[in-house]
């Protein structure tokens, strides 16, 4: 048997192969898009809001 070392709040993962369940600590995920980008946006987003409005409106 294998020590899975997860602690309260790690996220795992349950894998069924050939009627077998697996439970895994699941993978760290990178982020999928930089904190600069998703700032960079927001920002746009902020400044166009109105002209955004408007294209929904037509």
């Amino acid at each position: 048997m294998t020590k899975l070392k997860i602690v309260s709040g790690d996220n795992v993962e349950f894998v069924i192969k050939d009627n077998v369940v697996e439970l895994r600590k699941a993978a760290e995920k990178k982020d999928a898009v930089s904190p600069d980008f998703l700032k960079m946006a927001e920002e746009v987003l902020d400044e166009y809001d109105q002209a955004f409005r408007g294209l929904v409106d037509r």
